[in-house]
């Protein structure tokens, strides 16, 4: 946990081998940050998820008729309500079949996010939605009256002919 000057923010760097099995022709490192801002004045919290992987891949370019050594970087942000879930278990075969599990690791952003509001509840604060879901909602919901003012045009025109 970081302080910032108008709240706080949690990271969890998901690039360890425990919830990500790496992989030999690339790297990837993902990183899910959850900011919390406050209002003291009104007792207002507002959680914003951002979600960031970089994925670095080097050698040469699988599909090509000629190999090509190459190398690539790809970077993608998610802002506004992200949940990443992870999981991975490690299986021992030579254990009797019900204690073959030997580890099991799991991820849930979501759990983050729930024990941040839980303490928030029980301090007395309250939350609002911040700026990117209110505008994911507003286009949802506009979308969704254009789909249905054309469906009802539609049916108006079939009707008439």
């Amino acid at each position: 946990m970081e302080r910032t000057p108008d709240g706080f923010v949690v990271r969890g760097d998901l690039t360890d081998e425990h919830v990500f099995r790496p992989r030999r022709d690339r790297a990837v490192r993902t990183t899910v940050q959850h900011r919390v801002e406050l209002d003291e004045r009104l007792r207002v919290m507002q959680i914003t998820d951002d979600q960031v992987d970089v994925v670095g891949r080097a050698g040469a370019v699988p599909g090509t008729e000629m190999p090509v050594l190459g190398a690539a970087v790809r970077a993608e942000r998610r802002t506004g309500r992200v949940r990443e879930v992870s999981f991975r278990r490690t299986w021992d075969p030579s254990k009797p079949k019900g204690e073959r599990v030997v580890e099991e690791a799991r991820f849930d952003s979501h759990e983050v996010v729930r024990q941040i509001r839980d303490v928030a509840v029980a301090l007395g604060w309250d939350e609002r939605d911040g700026a990117a879901q209110r505008s994911g909602r507003i286009f949802g919901l506009a979308g969704g009256a254009i789909a249905l003012l054309t469906l009802v045009v539609l049916g108006v025109a079939l009707l008439v002919r």
